[in-house]
């Protein structure tokens, strides 16, 4: 399920983990717990609507497994993700 349209939009949004708006947001595909059930695959990302609009310092620390791949950290993914599911949602209906 890919949405280029999606993601575009995705990409004018602030980061929904740090808030930063700095030129750097791009949309973040979930990696994580259950990911699977996402879309994801060997060499396949998860499906377009299921990213978060992250900063780039973000999205490193989401990608790089940092803390390790912790159900916290699939947590607050999938809450940025809801979060930017939900403003793309409520931009679209103004």
């Amino acid at each position: 399920m890919r949405d280029r349209k999606y993601l575009d939009k995705v990409r004018e949004l602030s980061c929904k983990i740090c808030g930063a708006d700095d030129g750097t947001i791009v949309p973040a595909h979930y990696s994580g717990h259950m990911s699977h059930r996402l879309g994801k695959g060997m060499g396949q990302k998860a499906w377009d609507h299921c990213v978060a609009a992250l900063c780039h310092s973000c999205h490193q620390v989401m990608d790089s497994y940092r803390d390790g791949n912790s159900k916290d950290r699939a947590i607050t993914f999938l809450i940025a993700i809801l979060e930017t599911q939900k403003e793309i949602y409520e931009k679209g209906k103004g």
